[in-house]
């Protein structure tokens, strides 16, 4: 009788087939790296292309509460959008001292009157005194619109009216030079009616809310064809944005406060009458500023 072999079915020839897992395996890796990495994508184009539309940014409304709990997380949380700023966060904080020494004696002291500028404030001003954010975690970019040494003049003169009580803590002139003129301990009046990504303390229930209490204010010297009210003029001066650059740098490194966080008198202006600093080449700022915190990062924290 002849014998009759069993045939194998298809399925386990397939499955001992190494050639098929092989081809299988393939085709799995394929579509897992063809997976779009969405987070991480929009999160570092957001951190990097923060300077490109700082005045398309729109501020949330909200309490007093929410705000407070905003400014807890941002200071738990702070990052810097590359390895140069990561490098001087993390590894580097004992020197800093150094620096902030070496940055306070290269700047000419003009100092503003004392009815020009104000304490951070750890509370308000309630009956209840309830506690606010009182600590610098945002950096706002001004122009002077006048020239410097009326500029200087006003923030020296005491003014008994409110409305006439402004300052900055630092004004950047054209030729570079670097007027402190309120100490970043204290509050500058340099924006009042403001909010910036939901960020606006209120001291006094009688007067809106601002971004004072946590920012620290610089301004540029506006150029002799800026000393009006017009739309642009003829920008800044080279020395202007690397002197500027070394500022809000330093400020980045002194307070930890994320390349996210700087922004514009135009931006946080909830009246919309604010346009400064006009004429401002944001990709030229952010290329002295990446030189800056490189320059620093290598003299304080060598490799």
């Amino acid at each position: 009788m002849p014998k009759f072999t069993k045939k194998k079915p298809l399925i386990l020839k397939l499955i001992r087939s190494w050639e098929i897992w092989i081809i299988l395996i393939i085709a799995f890796l394929g579509i897992v790296l063809a997976i779009p990495r969405g987070e991480n994508v929009s999160d570092l184009s957001e951190e990097r292309n923060l300077l490109e539309n700082p005045l398309q940014q729109e501020p949330a409304k909200v309490s007093s509460e929410q705000t407070k709990a905003l400014v807890e997380k941002t200071e738990e949380n702070q990052s810097y959008p590359d390895l140069i700023s990561q490098k001087i966060n993390h590894f580097c904080n004992n020197k800093i001292d150094a620096i902030k020494e070496v940055f306070e004696e290269t700047n000419i002291q003009r100092l503003a009157a004392t009815t020009n500028y104000g304490d951070r404030e750890k509370f308000d001003r309630t009956p209840e005194k309830r506690s606010v954010p009182h600590q610098p975690v945002m950096i706002v970019l001004h122009e002077t619109v006048i020239p410097l040494n009326e500029t200087l003049k006003l923030f020296e003169t005491n003014q008994d009216n409110d409305s006439a009580q402004v300052s900055y803590h630092v004004v950047v002139g054209l030729t570079g030079d670097r007027y402190r003129v309120v100490p970043d301990d204290k509050r500058a009046f340099g924006a009042g009616n403001s909010e910036f990504k939901g960020l606006s303390v209120s001291l006094n229930p009688a007067l809106p809310s601002s971004v004072n209490n946590i920012a620290l204010h610089v301004s540029l010297e506006t150029p002799p064809d800026g000393n009006r009210e017009i739309p642009e003029h003829s920008g800044y001066t080279e020395e202007q944005y690397q002197s500027l650059a070394s500022v809000v740098g330093n400020w980045m490194i002194f307070y930890k406060i994320p390349i996210k966080f700087i922004t514009t008198h135009k931006a946080v202006d909830r009246d919309g009458n604010k346009k400064d600093p006009r004429s401002f080449d944001q990709s030229k700022f952010q290329n002295y500023l990446n030189i800056y915190l490189e320059r620093v990062s290598s003299d304080v924290c060598p490799a």
